[in-house]
């Protein structure tokens, strides 16, 4: 595996870790007060972090070694 395929990988998955922690912290700090928001919040984070995982596999699957 090439140095910059590792970099973007690991570029990747620290963003979908970070939309998932986001997305989780907003969802239990939103929910007392505003629990459609705080879906909403969650929600948005899953689609982010489905569409982060759909790049990884691209990227893994088109990068040259």
């Amino acid at each position: 595996m090439s140095k910059k395929k590792k970099i973007i990988m690991s570029v990747i998955i620290a963003l979908i870790i970070i939309a998932v922690a986001g997305s989780i912290a907003g969802y239990y700090i939103l929910q007392p007060d505003k629990p459609w928001m705080a879906l909403y919040l969650a929600g948005s984070g899953g689609i982010i972090a489905f569409n982060l995982l759909v790049i990884l596999f691209f990227v893994n699957k088109n990068m040259r070694n």
